[in-house]
């Protein structure tokens, strides 16, 4: 009952949503807005120093996991994470989680989720971040560079190569 909520409240932004693509040299990126599955947490923290190191402002977002157990070490102060109790009682994230992430202008979303998550999905479109990055699991449409991920290398291996492409990708000439 409740994912009916969340995913009626996802295809209602979807079809009021319109992006151009675009492409942006790493240079050009300087506010990186950041998903994650919490479970790949360790891989991420050195995406997010490599990112910090080179001057971007950061912040990231992942939902908390039930199926998760055990002591989970500090994260850091710009890892923010979505409990159940920032979601109301449809699984919708409530308004101040909403205007949280819209005030963060970012210039460049980075979905690394490797498990679909409707509230990612409901919370990408209140980004107006306007270059997006993903892995290959997800919409082609929505998403303006996609890694291809496969069932061979970890999830660290992806992340790495994602901020390798990053760096690669020249738009002028």
């Amino acid at each position: 009952m409740n994912k009916i909520a969340l995913r009626t409240a996802i295809r209602r932004l979807k079809r009021n949503y319109v992006r151009s693509k675009c492409f942006l040299e790493y240079d050009e990126i300087h506010r990186v807005l950041l998903f994650f599955n919490i479970e790949h947490i360790d891989g991420i923290l050195p995406v997010i120093q490599s990112l910090k190191s080179d001057g971007k402002t950061v912040r990231v977002y992942c939902l908390e996991d039930d199926k998760v157990k055990g002591e989970r070490k500090p994260l850091p102060a710009d890892v923010r994470v979505w409990k159940k109790a920032d979601l109301n009682r449809l699984m919708v994230p409530k308004k101040v989680c909403i205007n949280e992430l819209a005030a963060f202008q970012a210039d460049t979303l980075i979905d690394l989720t490797l498990r679909p998550s409707l509230v990612h999905d409901f919370m990408y479109h209140h980004t107006q971040a306007s270059y997006r990055v993903g892995l290959g699991r997800q919409d082609p449409n929505r998403f303006d560079l996609l890694l291809t991920v496969d069932d061979q290398h970890d999830a660290p291996f992806f992340f790495q190569q994602l901020l390798f492409y990053l760096k690669s990708i020249r738009t002028r000439q």
